[in-house]
């Protein structure tokens, strides 16, 4: 009994641990973000981007790379209020907002607002997180194909809610 019990056990282990996906924590001077090790990061900063994490393509006929983007700039003078107001107004200018909520993210003001739009004949669903902290407006920004949503939605969603402003 006690032995089936053991074995019991190793399997239950062995199972859990080969469900788990390898997470890399990524800290920087102003932020911190964690993300599971088989996306790809590129920090060239290419286009004002800071941060890229995306996914590989899945095969040749795969013409739609999943990601999420940040882009950070300083930013004074404005309140959260202002900011979320005006990307509303912006995003409802060329897309269909499906959610905006404000939430708190690791301390700080979010606003969480989920789209979707279609471009070059694609349906595109997003999730953009805007958090203002200290004069710095942080805008990170998860694209993926509209049919491919629920296959990507936990790892970026869990990508998006590790993220923390250092100098929040």
């Amino acid at each position: 009994m006690k032995m089936k019990f053991i074995y019991l056990m190793v399997l239950i282990l062995i199972t859990l641990s080969c469900g788990q996906q390898e997470i890399v924590n990524l800290d920087r001077k102003d932020f911190s973000i964690s993300y599971p090790k088989h996306l790809i990061l590129d920090e060239s900063g290419e286009g004002g981007i800071n941060l890229i994490l995306k996914t590989s393509k899945e095969n040749d006929k795969d013409v739609f790379i999943e990601s999420i983007n940040l882009i950070k700039r300083n930013l004074t003078g404005f309140t959260f209020s202002e900011i979320a107001q005006k990307t509303i107004e912006d995003i409802e200018s060329c897309a269909t907002i499906i959610e905006n909520k404000k939430i708190k993210l690791n301390g700080n003001d979010c606003l969480r607002i989920v789209f979707e739009l279609s471009q070059q004949n694609v349906d595109i669903k997003i999730i953009q997180h805007l958090i203002l902290s200290n004069g710095k407006l942080y805008l990170l920004t998860f694209t993926c194909e509209k049919k491919n949503f629920s296959k990507y939605f936990n790892d970026f969603n869990s990508v998006l809610l590790s993220f923390k402003s250092v100098d929040g």
